[in-house]
């Protein structure tokens, strides 16, 4: 059975530069667009100071792209969904041809 991939999410990357201070400065660069399926997993909540603040577990499923291409998502990147945030933790093959990818991604944040 094909996977229905039907929402457009950006696949972006941490780009750290010198600040010219002798520290560093991190923004997030754009490295494609992909299309996705989202099925949630777990989820928790807890309080950061005096705010409760969650962290949503999902599995995501993406089409496979070969090693090298801008459209393989990798750990410690993340897709941008809008105003939502979505941090890569893992990438393996969804199946035996690697046609697609299975992330495990966390939305939300709890420090």
């Amino acid at each position: 059975m094909t996977p229905r991939l039907s929402r457009r999410v950006a696949l972006e990357t941490r780009h750290v530069v010198a600040d010219g201070g002798g520290g560093e400065s991190a923004t997030w660069v754009r490295k494609g667009t992909l299309w996705a399926s989202f099925r949630p997993s777990s989820g928790r909540e807890g309080l950061i100071g005096e705010q409760i603040a969650s962290r949503v577990s999902h599995r995501v499923r993406v089409r496979g792209a070969p090693i090298g291409s801008p459209r393989r998502p990798q750990a410690a990147e993340r897709l941008r969904m809008g105003t939502r945030i979505f941090d890569i933790l893992a990438v393996t093959e969804d199946d035996d041809q690697g046609a697609y990818f299975l992330l495990w991604v966390v939305e939300g944040s709890l420090s």
